[in-house]
Order: structure tokens, then C-alpha cells, then sequence
């Protein structure tokens, strides 16, 4: 099986309406090994990664650093 990741271009701190229906993760299990391999990487070598400037780089790396499987949030 191929997985292909493309990240956001661009990001919005904006919250969903509170009446959207919340999803679970399709595959909890794979999503912790990818996000566990991703954390060890440094800002560059995932700026680098995945393809993305230095301020989605560094987003993306403090995301991964505080990643926490249950956060509705990362769902959305």
C-alpha cells in the first residue's frame, strides 16, 4: 500500500462550528507510528520532507512534538 501525505498550504487556527460531527481516526495504530517516526525529525529535515516553507515547517514540527492521539481537533 502507498500512502501519499501532502501537508497544508495554508492553515487556519479557526475552531469548527460546534455542531460538526466529530470523527475518530481510520487507523489509530498506523497514525501513532507515522507521528512518532515524524516527531524525531529535526524543523529542517521536515521543512525539507515536506516540502514546506520554514513557518509550516516549524507549525507542523510543534504539532507533532505535543501529538496527542485523542485531540478532536487533529481529526478535522
Amino acid at each position: 500500500m502507498l500512502i501519499l501525505l501532502s501537508p497544508s498550504k495554508s492553515v487556519t487556527a479557526k475552531k469548527p462550528p460546534l455542531d460538526t460531527p466529530q470523527t475518530g481516526l481510520l487507523f489509530p495504530q498506523r497514525m501513532t507510528t507515522l507521528v512518532n517516526s515524524l516527531s524525531k525529525l529535526s524543523k529542517n529535515k521536515l521543512q525539507n520532507e515536506l516540502a514546506v516553507s520554514g513557518t509550516l515547517a516549524e507549525l507542523n514540527y510543534q504539532r507533532y512534538k505535543r501529538w496527542d492521539k485523542t485531540d478532536a481537533q487533529a481529526a478535522i
